[in-house]
């Protein structure tokens, strides 16, 4: 779908697409995001508003989700282990 939106145009539909497609699962085809992400921010320039707005999106969400599973494993090992009484 993203594809399809840079396609016709629509560059900032496109961009939450790829957002929220990786929001939703981040090994989904490595590939072919990174292609679309690369090819797509050089056509449009370095100083292209655009770039620089999708740019900072994904690292904050790089960052927000890296944190989360940090916070998570971090929590899980955390947790006291509580061994059932054989009463």
């Amino acid at each position: 779908m993203a594809t399809a939106l840079f396609g016709a145009g629509e560059r900032e539909a496109a961009v939450d697409e790829l957002l929220t497609l990786f929001k939703r699962d981040r090994e989904w085809n490595e590939q072919q995001r990174a292609s679309s992400w690369s090819s797509s921010l050089r056509r449009w320039g370095e100083r292209d508003p655009l770039t620089l707005s999708a740019r900072r999106r994904l690292s904050s969400l790089m960052f927000i989700l890296t944190a989360n599973e940090r916070d998570t494993e971090a929590g899980a090992a955390a947790r006291p282990r509580f061994c059932r009484s054989s009463r």
